[in-house]
């Protein structure tokens, strides 16, 4: 698997193909060591450090040190890929083996933003939010799509299962009540509809029967004009049906994440905006079961064995198991978090 997908990016950057520069050296090609079962992969976003944490015991476990804001995190269940939104250091692809071994970075063009990365049937899927397109790297073809430019402003969020892709485009800078979700057909990426307006959606999630749930966070209420402090306002949770009709769920909830998992919908509240929630949990259809760590400013999410595993965000020190069975939580501190994905 690891030599297939390193030669797969090797062919990419020698084609010719100017989306994809090889940013891997060998004089300062960097080694990680082994992540161990049941534990959390976890990326300190401030510091740009990935560690894992053992989800028995809590040892924290230095894996890597990259630039600052990597971004986000998937798993084909032997490598990490994680993309790296720059702020001043390359755009990147960045991928290594769970079991340890040699690192390698693939350099996107500056200002493409990669915003998210999803792993489906042997295809890595990236997301730009700057450049507002879709790359899909399929492994057993060893061959890149043409890049597929979007109808969207900055898309931000990204799920896929064997039928559609599904992206959330949170709108305009200044005007992000004409967010949508813009869904494409896997098999040749052609769009099949485009559903909105939704108020600055920031991620999708799938159920097993074709819904699609979205997280939105509302609108920046700006209250000091020099430092452009305020708070979110607005926004909610929406399902979108498998006929592509809308359905809003719960209204005025400032959210920005959404996963789904044994018949639940889990929403991570900003913790800039009203409701500060920390992570709420509502049935299918809509209604609230429960909320957990309010005011907590969670960013990642993976579900593994009966259990939710979360994670702050920007400039966070926890990371949180809560049982999804009776409500138990328990914390782990580390010395940064930012996005996660559980080592199964």
């Amino acid at each position: 698997m690891r030599l297939q997908t390193v030669f797969l990016l090797t062919v990419l950057v020698s084609s010719g193909c100017s989306e994809f520069i090889d940013g891997r050296n060998p004089s300062d090609q960097k080694t990680v060591p082994p992540i161990a079962g049941g534990s959390m992969v976890v990326l300190d976003e401030a510091n740009g450090v990935v560690r894992a944490v053992s989800i028995s015991n809590g040892q924290v476990t230095l894996i890597a040190t990259l630039d600052q804001s990597p971004t986000a995190v998937a798993s084909d269940g032997a490598n990490i890929y994680i993309v790296h939104n720059g702020f001043g250091t390359p755009q990147s692809l960045i991928w290594f083996p769970m079991d340890g071994g040699a690192m390698a970075s693939t350099v996107f063009p500056d200002g493409s933003a990669p915003s998210a990365v999803k792993w489906f049937d042997s295809r890595l899927y990236i997301l730009f939010a700057g450049s507002n397109s879709l790359r899909v790297i399929d492994q057993n073809t060893a061959s890149l799509s043409t890049q597929i430019n979007l109808p969207t402003q900055y898309a931000y969020g990204l799920a896929v299962n064997s039928n559609y892709i599904y992206i959330a485009d949170s709108g305009s800078l200044f005007d992000n009540t004409d967010g949508k979700l813009v869904v494409l057909s896997r098999a040749d990426c052609s769009i099949v509809t485009q559903i909105g307006p939704l108020t600055n959606p920031q991620a999708v999630a799938l159920d097993s029967t074709g819904h699609a749930y979205l997280a939105s966070t509302g609108l920046w209420k700006t209250t000091n004009y020099t430092t452009y402090a305020g708070y979110y306002d607005g926004g909610g949770l929406v399902r979108v049906n498998p006929d592509w009709s809308m359905d809003i769920l719960s209204n005025g909830l400032q959210l920005t994440g959404v996963g789904y998992d044994g018949g639940k919908i889990y929403c991570l509240d900003s913790g800039a905006g009203k409701s500060k929630l920390g992570l709420a949990v509502f049935g299918t259809n809509g209604m609230f079961i429960t909320n957990l760590l309010p005011g907590a400013n969670l960013k990642g999410m993976d579900f593994h064995n009966g259990n939710v595993y979360l994670s702050e965000g920007y400039y966070g020190t926890k990371a949180y198991a809560v049982s999804t069975n009776g409500w138990s939580t328990q914390m782990y501190t580390l010395p940064g978090t930012g996005a996660l994905i559980i080592r199964k």
